[in-house]
């Protein structure tokens, strides 16, 4: 996620190139597109598994670097921003530890290699705030926001036997689905090409209620990267 960060900075740094104007944004409908990287923290889980003779074992799951996608509909009344979005996240399993035990999605030195993935699409209402003076010099304008809603957490998991050929032999495949209420956080900066059309460069960390399926939260911030377009002709 460091590497994605620093290519947004970069971008929105060449953005700082081109020459500033008066901000004064459109009112009314926009839409916006954006996506980036995400991330899951570590999550505390209780572990079973017959095949490995595991039950009830407090164990860690860690998560590789993932992705994310959204899509919003919003309307902008001075300088609040009302939006409806829809999201994807998408992020792979690294690691499960439990006690001494390890499975990693490469294979390990106990003969087992596994691979997991958690899913995850959902809707927002999200409200927020452009910290800016109409008709001020300058194309930067920093923004902050709050988000709520409701999806589904999608957990695929599948283990494998490694034989002494190093061919894969499935050993036992889970696919559970689970759906959770969700909240969002934003802090970011828009760059305004003009009037009508905006970059933004953005924080977001998205939190869930307990999901049934893995028996835990999910904390999952996000660096993201985005286009805003008003569909409305006058400001």
């Amino acid at each position: 996620m460091k590497t994605s960060f620093r290519m947004g900075l970069a971008a929105m740094a060449l953005l700082a190139g081109s020459s500033s104007h008066a901000v004064n944004p459109v009112q009314g409908w926009y839409l916006s597109l954006g996506g980036g990287a995400s991330h899951i923290t570590d999550l505390d889980f209780t572990f079973n598994n017959p095949v490995l003779g595991i039950n009830d074992s407090a164990a860690t799951l860690t998560y590789s670097l993932g992705g994310d996608a959204f899509g919003s509909l919003g309307y902008r009344w001075n300088k609040f921003r009302f939006e409806g979005e829809l999201f994807f996240n998408y992020d792979q399993f690294d690691k499960i530890q439990s006690g001494t035990f390890v499975l990693r999605n490469h294979t390990t030195p106990n003969g087992f290699d596994m691979e997991g993935k958690t899913i995850i699409v959902g809707a927002l209402v999200n409200a927020l705030y452009e910290m800016y003076q109409a008709g001020g010099d300058g194309s930067f304008v920093p923004y902050l926001g709050l988000g709520l809603g409701y999806g589904t957490v999608r957990s695929n998991f599948k283990l494998y036997n490694v034989n002494y050929n190093n061919s894969q032999v499935p050993i036992f495949e889970s696919k559970e689905s689970s759906s959770a209420a969700m909240a969002q956080g934003i802090l970011g900066i828009s760059y305004f090409l003009d009037d009508f059309a905006a970059f933004g460069l953005d924080f977001r960390y998205l939190a869930t209620s307990r999901v049934d399926s893995l028996d835990a939260s999910l904390r999952i911030p996000t660096v993201n990267v985005s286009f805003i377009y008003a569909l409305d002709s006058s400001s």
